[in-house]
């Protein structure tokens, strides 16, 4: 629903709430976005918020709400945000997602013209995330929970491109052939290719590992 605010010489000023419910997708409409390195399967996707403004600019405020997405065959527990649109286009949010590999807080912006036109960064924060299956995706025997910072850089029209850092602590858990009490280090990369810079391991038999450098 919504209101023109001029008249029928000058509709420039409007107003408008709007409720769009389960946006589907599928997973070859993804995979031609070029995801497709993960094992997962899409849900929809409902947003709702309010826009106002005039033909040359506008904005607006609401939420979105994830439904139904698997990931590693677990269905997101909850995924919600909220996003704010801008008079120059740009898209800031904030919001959450649980599953039961953890637990993601996030803020994003995001891009819609300009030089950084469809490009976006994403900050947040990891709490408690479960390796085991991430590692089966990199290829690297990881096992333990996983906590800390993280910023990622994008392009959306080539997600896959996408570099990122993260700032980990690994508590009680295995990494190779260590079993570790805690780790410390940074890692970084783009797509699945990664390293770590500065580990600080403390092995569960007391031993401790320190190692200057990339690995």
């Amino acid at each position: 629903k919504g209101k023109w605010l001029g008249d029928e010489k000058n509709l420039s000023k409007f107003e408008t709430d709007f409720n769009i419910n389960q946006i589907k997708f599928s997973k070859t409409n993804l995979i031609n976005l070029g995801l497709t390195d993960f094992d997962y399967k899409p849900g929809s996707i409902s947003i709702n918020g309010k826009i106002n403004g005039d033909i040359a600019s506008f904005s607006g405020f609401g939420k979105a709400f994830a439904n139904n997405w698997y990931f590693l065959d677990k269905k997101l527990e909850k995924a919600d945000l909220n996003w704010k649109l801008s008079e120059d286009l740009t898209i800031n949010t904030d919001g959450f997602v649980d599953t039961y590999l953890g637990h993601l807080k996030a803020s994003s912006t995001i891009w819609l013209t300009g030089p950084n036109k469809y490009k976006g960064v994403f900050e947040g924060d990891l709490k408690d995330v479960g390796l085991k299956q991430i590692g089966s995706l990199v290829n690297v025997p990881l096992d333990g929970k996983c906590s800390g910072p993280f910023v990622v850089e994008t392009d959306l029209l080539d997600p896959l491109k996408s570099v990122y850092t993260f700032k980990a602590t690994l508590e009680n858990g295995s990494f190779y052939s260590f079993n570790t009490k805690h780790i410390d280090a940074s890692i970084s990369g783009s797509g699945t290719d990664w390293r770590l810079t500065n580990p600080h391991i403390l092995l569960k038999d007391g031993g401790e590992i320190w190692v200057e450098g990339f690995i």
